[in-house]
């Protein structure tokens, strides 16, 4: 009696095998991947006075790749201005018509001023010859399926240089839907 009940447990729980950890829909049928990839362009303020980003991100799922320019300057005809160049990689939390991300990576910084000389622009003097540091941004977009619009932290920071600011930001691409 005691073997028999041990080959009906085994036989029920190898027919049974296949079944573990199914839900209740199709599991044959894998979640689709959600990949996008969209261009962001923001325009706000820095720590110097006038900021502006350009970035390129890829999606896929909950992992986010992106490239960024960020700078920051005293001035339309500036006395001051940093600018840092990024890649980053970070996670992203998507909705039906919103997306938030936040990313780090490493970034060059560069750093230059004007000085007069006679002209009504003067010249550009290099504060560096360009520094590695660090990057890191966040983002959150309110978007249809190809445009969005939404709000943009973004901070960078080398031995000399630093810049942080807050951009509003247009995105294009395929952010979602």
């Amino acid at each position: 009696m005691v073997k028999s009940f041990f080959v009906v447990a085994v036989l029920c729980g190898a027919s049974a095998a296949p079944l573990i950890g199914q839900t209740d829909t199709d599991s044959a049928v894998a979640a689709p991947r959600r990949q996008n990839a969209w261009v962001s362009l923001g325009v706000g303020v820095s720590q110097l006075g006038e900021g502006a980003t350009i970035s390129g991100w890829y999606g896929n799922n909950k992992l986010v790749l992106g490239a960024q320019v960020a700078g920051g300057s005293e001035g339309f005809l500036s006395s001051r201005d940093v600018q840092a160049i990024s890649v980053q990689i970070g996670a992203r939390a998507m909705g039906r018509h919103g997306t938030a991300l936040i990313a780090i990576g490493p970034a060059r910084m560069d750093g230059w001023h004007t000085e007069p000389d006679g002209t009504f622009f003067g010249h550009s003097v290099r504060d560096n010859k360009g520094e590695f540091g660090v990057a890191a941004s966040a983002e959150a977009l309110v978007h249809m399926r190809y445009a969005g619009l939404g709000v943009g932290l973004f901070a960078a920071g080398s031995g000399h240089e630093h810049l942080t600011g807050a951009t509003v930001t247009l995105h294009l691409g395929s952010i979602g839907g």
